[in-house]
């Protein structure tokens, strides 16, 4: 498949790239990496984002990034979305495509491009988008290195997850062939953390009850927490994992407002052999047995209920 979406690539007049809403380290890296792709082969591209997160701004520096598309383009290549929906705003671009492709690591991805390359087990789209490249035979640039690294670091948890494997190692050993501040960028997306965010940690803790014999912890923030510390969702993103670190936590969920009035997201993390994306599907979520999310439409108070409701861990 890696060798069809390369000959696709070199055969597209545009390329369109997007990845899920909201996008995350290994969505960003994903985006960047493939960019570069695109880049080596002069292939024209355009990255689709609505708003760079700040935190992996420093990744996307000469990448042509916009937040919508109006020229002509034949392909549009989809990127750690487990399923045409989380395209966002962005679907429409890629059911008008002529040709489609879907590059992904997520369980519940069902294969929703002309053209799939979806491994379940890898440890990151990052990951996937490195396959490509060695096999591309591209050379390693700063750009590249630093996006994939950015990508493995972030869906691996600092490469402590279940999903980090032989081959995940091995393709950092790779990266770290081209000399890049590897350490920094490390300790800013794993240990570095705003005001903001210490805030609403401090308002999650203050929130936190546990359920289910004691094997969950659950917790949220309100519009007013947010409003409080002047922060942004991206500022309460990270929370679910502070949760799951606590002695105990088998499986951590946290609630916060999402960008859509009226309505909340869902993040879960869990630890063996709790399956968190199976939780998410009854909300029309999804993601991965041991890290999964939603989107919940109602008043905090109800939203709190149902998930409450569903708990059976």
């Amino acid at each position: 498949m890696i060798k069809e979406i390369i000959d696709v690539v070199k055969h597209s007049q545009h390329i369109l790239l997007a990845a899920h809403v909201s996008p995350d380290g290994d969505a960003m890296g994903a985006l960047v990496g493939m960019a570069n792709i695109c880049s080596f082969l002069e292939i024209p591209y355009t990255v689709l984002v609505e708003q760079v997160p700040e935190e992996y701004a420093f990744i996307t520096q000469n990448i042509c990034i916009k937040d919508q598309f109006e020229g002509v383009y034949d392909t549009v290549i989809s990127l750690d979305c487990g399923d045409v929906a989380r395209l966002g705003k962005y679907r429409a671009y890629f059911e008008r495509a002529k040709t489609t492709i879907n590059i992904d690591h997520h369980e519940t991805n069902n294969g929703f491009a002309k053209y799939n390359y979806v491994k379940k087990d890898a440890s990151s789209t990052c990951e996937l988008i490195f396959n490509i490249i060695e096999l591309a035979q591209i050379p390693l640039t700063q750009s590249i290195v630093q996006a994939i690294y950015t990508g493995l670091v972030t869906d691996t948890g600092g490469f402590m997850h279940s999903c980090t494997q032989p081959s995940t190692h091995i393709a950092v050993a790779k990266l770290l062939t081209v000399p890049f501040d590897f350490s920094t960028i490390y300790y800013k997306l794993i240990h570095q953390k705003t005001e903001k965010t210490i805030g609403l940690q401090s308002m999650a803790v203050s929130h936190l009850t546990k359920l289910c014999d004691g094997k969950v912890f659950l917790s949220y923030i309100t519009e007013k927490d947010l409003e409080a510390y002047q922060a942004s969702r991206e500022d309460a993103s990270s929370i679910v994992t502070y949760i799951k670190n606590i002695i105990g936590c088998e499986v951590a969920v946290f609630i916060y407002p999402s960008k859509e009035v009226g309505s909340y997201k869902i993040s879960l993390r869990s630890n063996a052999p709790y399956n968190v994306a199976e939780f998410a599907a009854h909300f029309n979520g999804g993601g991965h047995i041991r890290a999964a999310g939603a989107t919940i439409e109602g008043t905090l108070e109800a939203v709190v209920e149902k998930v409450k409701d569903h708990l059976k861990f």
